[in-house]
């Protein structure tokens, strides 16, 4: 499983990055931070969404 995690990584941060490099070649870099700041703030709604982790020690 954690292979199958890596993957997934790997494959998201090169689509990242691609898209990101299309928007600065589009609309400039000021459009390309705008949009990194956008899909981060996408992203971080899931993560306020998961369930606080019980300190096991």
């Amino acid at each position: 499983m954690p292979a199958v995690v890596r993957l997934v990584q790997r494959l998201g941060g090169a689509a990242g990055t691609a898209l990101l490099a299309a928007v600065a070649a589009a609309a400039g870099f000021h459009g390309a931070f705008l949009w990194s700041v956008g899909l981060t703030l996408v992203a971080l709604l899931p993560c306020l969404a998961l369930p606080a982790r019980k300190n096991l020690s």
